[in-house]
């Protein structure tokens, strides 16, 4: 079985100049409007059975009408599809945020700070982390071509609080900013994202990464619309690596974590 567990959509009532503003802010160029059918599609020619959806907001107008959208697609076709809660706790009440995101369903919180100006080590951030706290993991959206020093202390910071916490880290742009901070984010227990990272890094460079996190902590995904799922899974299985590797990144390791959870909720 092959989960991406990094693909965006978007709803049909965003235009295209929003999606113009996500390109801007992430370096990267859309290859499709990134629909549910322009999910689905790349889905069907690329291998993968099951995706892992969010949206993309910057204001909680924005936030509530992606979450919306992203809910009722997973609804229409739960064996596909599984959701995730875009939140953006610095310009709203975070309790209330994760409270509706949990009893709606979604999988897990996304953040992405570079795009929603979010800093991590925010109090709104971490009474966020607080709260989330073994009810559900949280990914990170980074935007590596802006991740200076200071937004990588602030990451390293709320890791650091909540090192029990599965937090689950991808990435666009450049990825040296992980080079700077591989061990710490080793030590801390983050998993990785592997979108954009042969690409960026290169086969050799990837395989020690898989050696330091271990297969445990590496998860794939694609970063639907802004890359090719079909080119993400060639290049990341030109990657050297045992069978038992292949399926625990490729989605033993997201189930697990979903697993987890829902044993807890039970």
């Amino acid at each position: 079985m092959i989960i991406d567990a990094h693909a965006y959509v978007f709803p049909p009532s965003y235009n295209m100049k929003y999606l113009r503003s996500v390109e801007d802010c992430y370096k990267l160029k859309a290859l499709s409007a990134g629909t549910i059918a322009d999910a689905v599609l790349q889905a069907d020619h690329s291998g993968t059975d099951k995706l892992l959806i969010s949206g993309i907001a910057d204001n909680t107008r924005n936030a509530l009408m992606v979450n919306q959208f992203v809910e009722d697609s997973v609804k229409a076709d739960p064996e596909r599809l599984m959701g995730l809660a875009c939140i953006n706790p610095d310009i709203y009440d975070a309790e209330d945020l994760l409270n509706d995101a949990l009893q709606r369903g979604f999988v897990g919180i996304m953040l992405q700070p570079g795009f929603q100006n979010v800093k991590l080590n925010s109090p709104k951030a971490m009474t966020l982390f607080e709260m989330a706290y073994e009810k559900t993991p949280i990914f990170i959206h980074l935007n590596g071509d802006d991740a200076d020093e200071t937004r990588l202390n602030r990451l390293k910071l709320a890791l650091r609080s909540y090192r029990n916490m599965d937090w689950i880290i991808s990435n666009s742009g450049s990825f040296d900013w992980m080079r700077s901070i591989l061990d710490d984010l080793s030590a801390l227990g983050a998993r990785i994202v592997t979108s954009g990272m042969v690409e960026f890094m290169g086969v050799e460079e990837t395989r020690k990464i898989i050696d330091l996190f271990g297969a445990d902590n590496i998860i794939y995904g694609s970063c639907f619309p802004m890359r090719d799922m079909k080119q993400e899974i060639k290049l990341l299985e030109s990657v050297p690596m045992t069978d038992a590797e292949h399926e625990k990144i490729f989605g033993e390791n997201i189930l697990g974590i979903f697993k987890k959870y829902e044993q807890k909720q039970d």
